[in-house]
């Protein structure tokens, strides 16, 4: 590991038009307020823990059809412990290694992946340093498009797989289609390329408890054969899982049916509704397109928002003319929609799924009007905050699909950018909703996890955003990607906003109750203290010597009494009054527990790199006599065994200056 590299330090949209915003008044509530409330109860209690939950893989294991080449990667990787998987989009790359990490799994080590999109330089994306003994690793690569970056981080793909078969653990690595030609020889002998599973039977086992009433000659069909021959392993997964939720809502309905509107939804293409669509003008598609997103709401709010639709695509200036076409009920039935007894718009013939999935993938120079509509739509007092909740998720849905995430950034941005006037009620709600709903699946979490380093490597960074990104790494990213979380808060509590480094701060501390993100954090502080007050005061907070009474093993690691001494180092060299309470405390806990004494070590070492012993002397001395819990008797031993260390260190030091 190196230590001494400088860590890497590191949307657009018009202003919203008032014709469009309606003025709403501004919450001035605490930051995030009952939805965060309610996601923060939501969340486990437990320490976060980026494991693989075993009860995931053994749903995936219910429907696992093996791939091609699954048992030359099974023998592979239990005899040599590694294997690199590879395959062509699709495939199952993934879930294959999945299953292979959960055959070499036992009780006591479960499946971990690993991250790998992380803000360190490319030869250090892989950490050999961070393997533990046993464990069952997965390597997830197959999202990296720039394959330049796994050749230049071979060697440290080498060194990772290393140090796993030296701890004898497991790890299987997915690779990006074609990525055998940028590997190694040594690396190429351990790839093994898996060959597509057949899509029907992936299909029937994930509709197993419905596939019963499906006739044999459906999954003949011409439009669901096609759609089979070319989706991925996950848009098939996304088909049954439609089909068995449609299913559930209308028990009437046969499962052919579902399953002909849930393929509506996930394929890219229907011809049927292409020729329907091509012959709408485009008032007419605007009004489906919008009944697509805000499925479930008033007509009026369908029939607003469709017009602000029509007008940001058309570029009209002038407000739509309301007499000379006709009325909205008979709109609505033209498109073979329906409205309910309270005017709530549904959808009968088509899905709304299929209908914004089309309209995303036939018109790609909509996206970027669709982005700022649903931003002014959220900003409408029309909508209601179910409403609201509905556009947001059908929104994220489909930037998740077609790899969007970037949009859903620029949303939550723009939203807090607004004029006070033309927000929406509880801004950073919908703010951290939007990003909490990008993050939930790749590959679009992705592009929202490097936006997010962006916005909190900034100088410029606004309190409203810095407020909402707490919240959501503290909340949404610790749960799947904690030490991004913690490169993130750390940035965060840096921030000018005194408020919203506390709140930063506040966060890290509960996050490094992990100790692996404890000992990742020790390992960064000292590396570039870019503002040395932040980084020494979050040092001083999560030095707590609790932590060390109750994990003693944590003092046996000499890689993390090495950490600690480097933090001391930099932190003594600070007003002593500033960091003097952390040292009482630390010993206190000698006190409390004599093998606690390499405590004392770490701090001897540390004031004696930096020529800072004296100081330490000072500290002593002031707590030597009574106080606290502890008598002055108590305290000698500790007294007198920390005043033989500080003799030797600076006895040591005057024979090296002869």
């Amino acid at each position: 590991m190196t230590t001494d590299e400088e860590e890497r330090l590191p949307v657009g949209m018009k202003d919203v038009d008032s014709k469009y915003a309606t003025t709403v008044a501004r919450a001035d509530t605490v930051f995030i307020g009952e939805w965060g409330e309610a996601q923060r109860r939501r969340l486990r209690q437990n320490l976060p823990k980026p494991e693989l939950a075993e009860s995931r893989l053994k749903w995936l294991k219910d429907r696992f059809v093996e791939p091609g080449n699954l048992d030359e990667a099974r023998v592979r990787v239990k005899e040599s412990r590694t294997v690199l998987v590879g395959g062509s989009a699709g495939a199952g790359r993934r879930s294959a290694a999945k299953m292979l990490l959960r055959e070499c799994a036992g009780a006591s080590s479960p499946v971990r992946e690993v991250p790998v999109d992380t803000e360190e330089e490319e030869k250090d994306f892989l950490k050999p340093e961070t393997v533990l003994r046993g464990e069952c690793l997965l390597v997830d690569l197959s999202a990296d498009s720039e394959l330049r970056r796994l050749d230049a981080g071979e060697g440290t793909l080498e060194s990772f797989l290393g140090a796993v078969e030296k701890a004898e653990g497991h790890a299987v690595v997915v690779l990006p289609p074609e990525a055998g030609d940028f590997l190694s020889v040594e690396l190429s002998s351990e790839l093994v390329e898996i060959e597509r599973p057949d899509a029907a039977q992936v299909l029937a086992l994930h509709l197993n408890d419905l596939s019963s009433e499906l006739s044999p000659d459906r999954f003949n069909d011409e439009d669901l054969a096609d759609f089979l021959s070319t989706a991925s392993m996950e848009e098939i997964g996304r088909l049954a899982e439609r089909c068995s939720k449609l299913r559930r809502q209308r028990p009437g309905q046969s499962v052919e049916t579902c399953l002909h509107i849930a393929l509506q939804a996930v394929s890219k293409r229907d011809k049927t509704f292409e020729k329907f669509v091509a012959i709408l003008p485009a008032p007419k598609r605007a009004l489906l397109l919008s009944a697509g997103f805000l499925e479930g709401a008033h007509a009026d709010v369908v029939g607003d928002a469709a017009e602000k639709l029509h007008a940001q695509a058309e570029g009209l200036e002038e407000r739509l003319p309301v007499l000379s076409s006709a009325g909205l009920d008979t709109q609505l039935r033209e498109l073979r929609l329906e409205l309910t007894e309270s005017r709530e718009v549904r959808f009968g013939e088509w899905s709304a799924e299929a209908v914004v999935n089309h309209f995303w993938y036939a018109f790609p120079r909509l996206r970027p009007v669709l982005l700022e509509w649903v931003g002014r739509c959220c900003a409408s007092s029309l909508l209601t905050d179910a409403d609201r909740e509905q556009l947001v998720k059908r929104f994220a849905s489909v930037c998740r699909q077609g790899r969007h995430g970037a949009d859903l950034s620029a949303l939550a941005a723009w939203l807090l950018r607004l004029d006070s006037r033309y927000q929406p009620p509880h801004v950073q709600d919908w703010a951290a909703r939007i990003l909490t709903e990008g993050l939930k699946e790749e590959p679009g979490a992705l592009a929202i996890r490097r936006q997010i380093y962006e916005w909190v490597t900034s100088r410029s960074l606004a309190a409203d955003l810095a407020d909402v990104l707490v919240f959501v790494c503290s909340n949404v990213l610790a749960e799947t990607h904690p030490e991004q979380a913690m490169v993130r808060l750390r940035h965060l509590t840096r921030h000018s906003d005194h408020r919203i480094a506390r709140n930063a701060s506040d966060a890290l501390v509960n996050l490094v109750e992990d100790h692996r993100i404890f000992f990742d954090l020790l390992w960064r502080l000292p590396r570039a203290y870019k503002r040395v007050d932040a980084d020494a005061d979050l040092f001083l907070r999560i030095a707590d010597p609790e932590r060390f009474l109750r994990a003693p093993g944590l003092l046996k690691s000499a890689a993390v009494r090495e950490q600690l001494t480097r933090n001391w180092a930099v932190v003594v060299e600070r007003p002593r009054e500033c960091w003097s309470a952390r040292v009482r405390d630390w010993l206190d806990a000698v006190i409390a527990d004599n093998s606690a004494e390499a405590l004392l070590d770490v701090l001897v070492d540390a004031a004696g790199r930096a020529g800072r012993v004296g100081r330490l002397y000072v500290v002593l001395r002031d707590w030597a006599p009574d106080g606290g819990q502890t008598s002055a008797e108590e305290r000698r031993p500790t007294v007198q065994l920390l005043r033989k260390k500080i003799d030797e260190v600076q006895l040591s030091t005057a024979e090296e200056a002869k």
